[in-house]
């Protein structure tokens, strides 16, 4: 559960927090609106293939001691 609270929820609080915050600079950041959003799509992609990483190194390192 811990692990699944690192990899799962991290992420995704961080990623509503960045929409909490483009929503209430909205008026500011409308023309900047695209840039955010590949911006945004990066982190979110980068977020679950670095759990995705640390989940197969976890395995594969627990399949070693075994």
């Amino acid at each position: 559960m811990n692990k699944f609270l690192k990899t799962v929820l991290a992420p995704a609080l961080v990623v509503l927090l960045a929409f909490v915050l483009i929503i209430g600079l909205r008026h500011y950041l409308l023309y900047y609106f695209k840039f955010l959003f590949l911006l945004i799509l990066l982190v979110v992609v980068l977020g679950f293939w670095f759990a995705y990483w640390q989940e197969v190194r976890s395995y594969s390192t627990t399949e070693r001691k075994s």
